[in-house]
């Protein structure tokens, strides 16, 4: 579990993606295989860069029709940063 406002490691697991995010592990698994962002496959389980899952959900994540409660609540709080 990765608690807010800690330090958040360069390559996360697809548990760590949805902790962070707030979409299921299927979705996340889903986006890597449809190459939306990069996954390498590392001892029987994804391993994803930080930047490319911070990249994708900065620039192309607005795509989703359908945003998770967390990923809302992100863009709220960057919002207000920048008013």
């Amino acid at each position: 579990m990765i608690p807010a406002q800690t330090f958040i490691p360069d390559a996360l697991s697809v548990s760590d993606a949805v902790e962070l995010t707030g979409y299921c592990q299927t979705t996340i698994s889903e986006w890597i295989s449809k190459e939306k962002f990069f996954g390498v496959w590392y001892y029987n389980k994804y391993l994803i860069p930080k930047d490319c899952l911070i990249e994708y959900m900065a620039t192309k994540a607005y795509r989703i029709t359908q945003k998770s409660n967390k990923h809302m609540s992100l863009i709220r709080k960057f919002q207000e940063k920048q008013a």
